[in-house]
C-alpha cells in the first residue's frame, strides 16, 4: 500500500510539472535558439514554467576493423574527452538559463544524449509525458513574412511524429509558424522507427541512452534505449574511410604483401598445402574465439574467404594474414582520434555509469593476443616443419617472411601510435596557438577603436575650444553694447522709484479715505444688503439667460455680423489659437459667444460642412458646449461662451488665477466620465478622439463642457497631432473607438491628480505606485486629498492607459464605481465647509465698492481707490469719466494693477478654505 500511494503522489508531481511547464527546443547554438526562447518567455511568462530542452549528439570512436571494443580504449583519456563534452554542454545549457534569467525568468533544464536530435525530441515528448513544446520552424535566415510551413526536417518529424498529447508551437524568427493542438487523454503509445529498428537488434548488440534532466541541479536517467550497431559500425567505416592518414600507414605493407604474395604461389608445395590449412583453421579458431574484434581492413580484404568451399578450413594468402596481424594489433593512436562513450545497462551498476576504458589494457590486451597469436603461428610453423621433413622441405622464405610479417606488424603500431601522439599535440598546439592570436587580435582591434575615441574626443576637444573662443570674442564686442543698455536701464529704475514712491502715497491717502469710510460703517451695512438683492436678481436674470441659450435655435449668422463682433478679427479679442484655427470672443445679438475660425483647406464642401455643423447642434447636454450657429462664409462655428477658459488654463494658473482645489478637480473628472458615457450609449455611439484639458472648458462655476465635440470628422485626419492624450492604438490604425475617449479621459484624471507634465506623467505615477511613495507625485496645491482615495483613483487611470485594449476599465461600471464614492465625499465636505464660510466676513478693503464681493484682479484707479479690473473697466466703457465714488471727474483712465492686495486677498481665501 506505501509503494503505491507513493508511485500515485510521484506521478501526481509528475503529470502536475509538466501539465504547468512549457518546453523550449534548443540547439547548440545560442543565436540561432535565441528566438525561440524570447517568444516562449515573452509568451508563457508568468503563466508557466519554462524548461530547456536540448538533444546532445554525442562524438563517437571508431577502429580500423569497424567494430566496437570496450577493452581498447585508454581510460583516463576517454575520461577527459567525455568531461570536456560534459563542460561545454553544461556551459551551453548555463548560457540558455543565463539568458531566459536575464529576461526576468527561472528556467528548468533537460537534456538527452543521442544520436538522431528529432528522434530524441520525439522519445522526451513520450517519456516525461511533456504537454506544452516551443520548437524552431526553421533557421531565422529562412523566415520570409508569407512563410506558413514547416522547413526543418527535424520540425517536420516532430510534427508527425510526437505523441498527440503534446501541444507544439513552431516558430521563426519570433514570430509564429504553425501549432499543433494537443488531443487529450488519447490512448495511442508513441513508438519511433528508431525505437523499433533497435528493439530488432536486442539480441545481438545492446547500448543505451543516458537522459538527464536538470533543475536546480537535479538529474534522473530515463529508461535505457536499445542501439543497433550495426548503424554504428556504418559510421565506424564511415569515419574510417575519412581518415586518409590510416591508409597510408600500410601502404608500403601491403605492396610487400602482394609481392610475398606472388611469391608465395610460385614456391608453395604440396607439403606446405597441409600447414597452410592448420595456420588458416588457428587463425579462423581465433578470430571466432574473440567476439568483440573483427578483422576489417582498410584496404581490400575479404572476410567471407576465411570460410573454406563445402565447409572446408579457409585457406589464407600471405597477405591476408598479414591484414589479420594488423587488424589484431588495432592501432590505438589513430583510433582514439574518433571518440564515443558506450553505455550497457548489463556492465553498468547504475544506469547513470559508464564503461571507463583504459588504454593501457587495450594495448596490454592487444600485445597478449599478439604474442599468442604469434606462438601459435610458430607452433604451426614447426609442425608444418616437421611435416614437411616427412614429404618436402617447405622453403625458408616463406617462414621468414612470415616473421617479417608479424614483425612489421608490432613496428606498425608503434609507429602509428608515436604519431598520432604527435598529432594530437600539434593539434593542441595549433589550438592554443590559435587562441593567443584571436586575444591578441581582440586586444588589437580594441586598442585601434581606443585611439580612435581618443583621436574623436580630441577633436571634439579642439572644436569646443574654438567655440569657445569665438564666443569669448563675440561676448567682447557685445560688452560695450551692454553697459551702454546698463545705463539705460539704471535710468528707468531709478524712474520706476519715483513711480513706486508716488503709488505709495497714493495708498497711504487711499489707507486715509478707508478710515474716514469707518463712520459711515451703517450706511455701507444697508447698502451691502442692498447689493445682495442685486446680486441675486442678476443671477436670476443669468439663469434666464442660460435658458434662452440652451433654447436658442441653430442659426446663421453672416461674415458682416461676425466681422463686427470680432471687431474685424481684432486680435485683443482672440482668445485661443490652435490646430484647428482661431478662437475669438464676442457679442452676437446680445449674446456672449466664442467663434472659433476653422482653416478653409477644401477637405469637405460648403453644403458637407453645414449639414455637419448642424447635426453636431442637436446633441444637446449640460456638460457639452452648446453650438449657437454657423457662418458659412468665414467657415466658422459659434459657441457659447465660458467665462473660465478652459482645463489647461485653470491648471497652469493662467491669469494668476489660484489652483483648483481637489473637489474641484474630483468633480470635473466625474463631469467627463459621465458625458463620456452619455455619447457613448448613443445608437450610434458618438466618440470625441481628441479630448484632453484645453478641450474641456469651464464656466464661472467651474462646471466643466466639453468642446470641439465632432471636429475630427470636419478636418482632415493626417492634421490631428500626436499628443501624449491620444491613444497610441488610435494613431496606429485610425479608427475611432471608445477605447480611444477611456484612454484621453485616464491621462486628464492623472494631469488632475497631479499636474505634471505630460510626458513624464505615466512613468512617474507608475515608479510612485510601485515603491509606495504615491504622496511625492500628488499635487497638493490642490489641497489635502484623501490618499487612500486618490491613489485607488490614480490606478484605475493607469488601466485606461493600458495598451492592452482588453485590459482597459469600462466607463460606466469599473471608472464610475470609483469616482462615485469621491463625489459624495467632496460634496459632504464642500457643504460642511460652505457653512464655516458664510460665518466668515472678509475685510472691507478686500471687498470691490461696485460688485460688492471680494476682488480677484483688484486695480487702482486715478481717485485712488481700488475695483475689480472688469467693474471698473465696464464703468469707463460705459461712457462714464466721474469716480463711482466721489463723482469727481478723473484726470485720467488709466488703471494701476495691484498685485500686494492680490497676494493679500489669495492668501485669505486659502486660509478660509
Amino acid at each position: 500500500m506505501g509503494s503505491n500511494y507513493e508511485k500515485e503522489n510521484e506521478e501526481q508531481l509528475i503529470n502536475y510539472y509538466a501539465e504547468n511547464t512549457v518546453f523550449v527546443a534548443v540547439g547548440k547554438n545560442l543565436n540561432e535558439s535565441e528566438s525561440v526562447l524570447t517568444w516562449a518567455v515573452q509568451k508563457f511568462s508568468g503563466k508557466k514554467r519554462i524548461c530547456i530542452l536540448h538533444v546532445h549528439q554525442p562524438h563517437l570512436l571508431t577502429f580500423f576493423d569497424g567494430k566496437l571494443s570496450i577493452s581498447k580504449f585508454k581510460q583516463r583519456a576517454v575520461k577527459a574527452l567525455h568531461e570536456s563534452h560534459m563542460q561545454k554542454l553544461h556551459k551551453l545549457i548555463s548560457q540558455y538559463v543565463l539568458f531566459v534569467s536575464q529576461m526576468g525568468v527561472r528556467a528548468d533544464r533537460m537534456w538527452i544524449e543521442t544520436e538522431s536530435i528529432e528522434d530524441g525530441i520525439v522519445k522526451m515528448i513520450a517519456q516525461h509525458g511533456i504537454k506544452w513544446l516551443v520548437m524552431g520552424a526553421a533557421a531565422d535566415k529562412h523566415y520570409t513574412k508569407e512563410m506558413a510551413v514547416l522547413k526543418s526536417q527535424k520540425a517536420i518529424f516532430v510534427y508527425e511524429q510526437a505523441p498527440v498529447s503534446c501541444h507544439i508551437w513552431f516558430t521563426c524568427k519570433g514570430k509564429l509558424i504553425c501549432t499543433r493542438e494537443r488531443i487529450v487523454n488519447d490512448p495511442v503509445v508513441y513508438t519511433s522507427e528508431a525505437t523499433e529498428s533497435q528493439n530488432s537488434n536486442l539480441d545481438t548488440k545492446e547500448s543505451d541512452n543516458t537522459t538527464r534532466l536538470g533543475s536546480a541541479g537535479a538529474e534522473f536517467s530515463s529508461n535505457p534505449q536499445p542501439v543497433d550497431l550495426n548503424t554504428v559500425t556504418k559510421e565506424a567505416e564511415h569515419l574510417t574511410e575519412e581518415a586518409p592518414d590510416r591508409h597510408s600507414l600500410y601502404s608500403d605493407v601491403s605492396t610487400e604483401e602482394s609481392e610475398s604474395e606472388s611469391l608465395e604461389s610460385d614456391v608453395l608445395t604440396e607439403a606446405e598445402e597441409a600447414e597452410h590449412v592448420r595456420l588458416n583453421t588457428l587463425v579462423a579458431d581465433t578470430l571466432s574465439s574473440e567476439p568483440h574484434v573483427v578483422a576489417k581492413e582498410p584496404g581490400p580484404v575479404r572476410i567471407d574467404r576465411m570460410a573454406g568451399e563445402n565447409g572446408s578450413p579457409p585457406r589464407l594468402t600471405f597477405r591476408e594474414r598479414g591484414s589479420i596481424l594488423r587488424a589484431c594489433s588495432v592501432d590505438f593512436s589513430s583510433d582514439f582520434e574518433k571518440r564515443m562513450v558506450l553505455y550497457s545497462p548489463k556492465n553498468c551498476s547504475t544506469s547513470h555509469d559508464c564503461i571507463d576504458i583504459e588504454k593501457e589494457d587495450y594495448q596490454s590486451e592487444g600485445n597478449s593476443q599478439l604474442s599468442e597469436f604469434r606462438s601459435s603461428i610458430r607452433s604451426v610453423s614447426s609442425e608444418g616443419k616437421m611435416a614437411g621433413k616427412d614429404k618436402l622441405q617447405a622453403p625458408r622464405e616463406t617462414h621468414g617472411r612470415l616473421e617479417q610479417a608479424i614483425s612489421d606488424a608490432e613496428n606498425l603500431k608503434k609507429l602509428a601510435f608515436q604519431e598520432s601522439v604527435k598529432r594530437w599535440k600539434a593539434e593542441e598546439d595549433a589550438v592554443d596557438a590559435k587562441r593567443k592570436a584571436d586575444a591578441a587580435e581582440s586586444k588589437y582591434i580594441e586598442q585601434i577603436k581606443q585611439r580612435k575615441s581618443t583621436e574623436q574626443a580630441l577633436v571634439k576637444q579642439n572644436l569646443e575650444c574654438e567655440s569657445i573662443k569665438e564666443e569669448y570674442e563675440k561676448y567682447m564686442k557685445e560688452l560695450p553694447i551692454i553697459q551702454d543698455q546698463c545705463f539705460g536701464l539704471k535710468t528707468q529704475i531709478r524712474e520706476s522709484e519715483t513711480a513706486a514712491k508716488e503709488l505709495e502715497e497714493k495708498i497711504i491717502s487711499a489707507v486715509e479715505l478707508l478710515i474716514s469710510f469707518r463712520n459711515k460703517r451703517d450706511q455701507l451695512q444697508t447698502e451691502r444688503d442692498n447689493a445682495v438683492i442685486e446680486r441675486n436678481n442678476l443671477k436670476k436674470l443669468e439663469q434666464r439667460r442660460t435658458s434662452a441659450l440652451s433654447g436658442l435655435q441653430f442659426s446663421t449668422f453672416s461674415l458682416v455680423e461676425v466681422g463686427e463682433a470680432t471687431c474685424s478679427f481684432d486680435p485683443s479679442k482672440r482668445i485661443g489659437d490652435g490646430r484647428y484655427g482661431s478662437v475669438y470672443r464676442a457679442i452676437l445679438r446680445h449674446v456672449h459667444v466664442a467663434i472659433q475660425m476653422l482653416p478653409d483647406d477644401g477637405y469637405l464642401s460648403q453644403q458637407m460642412f453645414e449639414h455637419g455643423v448642424e447635426i453636431l447642434s442637436r446633441i444637446r447636454h449640460q456638460n457639452i458646449a452648446t453650438i449657437i450657429g454657423i457662418c458659412p462664409e468665414a467657415r466658422s462655428i459659434i459657441y457659447e461662451y465660458l467665462e473660465k477658459g478652459s482645463l489647461e488654463d485653470q491648471l497652469t494658473c493662467r491669469g494668476k488665477t489660484p489652483p483648483l482645489q481637489w473637489q474641484t478637480r474630483v468633480h470635473i473628472a466625474t463631469e467627463l466620465c459621465s458625458t463620456l458615457i452619455f455619447l457613448h450609449s448613443n445608437n450610434p455611439p458618438i466618440y470625441h478622439g481628441n479630448l484632453k484639458p484645453s478641450k474641456v472648458l469651464l464656466d464661472a462655476n467651474f462646471t466643466s463642457k466639453i468642446g470641439d465635440l465632432g471636429i475630427f470628422f470636419l478636418t482632415p485626419q493626417n492634421q490631428h497631432s500626436n499628443s501624449v492624450y491620444i491613444d497610441p492604438v488610435f494613431l496606429k490604425t485610425g479608427v475611432l473607438t471608445r477605447d480611444t475617449d477611456v484612454y484621453s479621459f485616464g491621462m486628464i484624471v492623472l494631469r488632475l491628480l497631479t499636474d505634471r507634465p505630460d510626458t513624464e506623467i505615466l512613468k512617474d505615477v507608475k515608479c510612485a505606485l510601485q515603491k509606495d511613495k504615491f504622496e511625492s507625485v500628488l499635487d497638493f496645491s490642490a489641497g489635502d486629498w484623501p490618499v487612500n482615495q486618490a491613489r485607488t483613483l490614480a490606478r484605475m487611470a493607469l488601466r485606461c492607459c493600458e495598451r492592452n485594449l482588453t485590459k482597459r476599465p469600462d466607463l460606466g461600471s469599473d471608472i464610475w464605481s470609483v469616482l462615485e464614492p469621491l463625489r459624495k465625499s467632496c460634496d459632504a465636505q464642500a457643504s460642511s465647509c460652505l457653512q464655516k464660510k458664510e460665518n466668515i466676513r472678509p475685510p472691507s478693503h478686500f471687498v470691490c465698492p461696485i460688485f460688492k464681493e471680494v476682488m480677484k484682479d483688484p486695480c487702482t484707479a486715478a481717485d485712488g481707490y481700488t475695483y475689480e479690473e472688469d467693474a471698473i473697466r465696464g464703468w469707463l466703457e460705459s461712457g462714464h469719466t466721474t469716480s463711482p465714488m466721489t463723482n469727481l471727474k478723473l484726470p485720467t483712465c488709466n488703471l494701476i494693477p495691484n498685485h500686494t492686495l492680490q497676494y493679500a486677498i489669495q492668501e485669505w481665501l486659502q486660509r478660509c478654505s
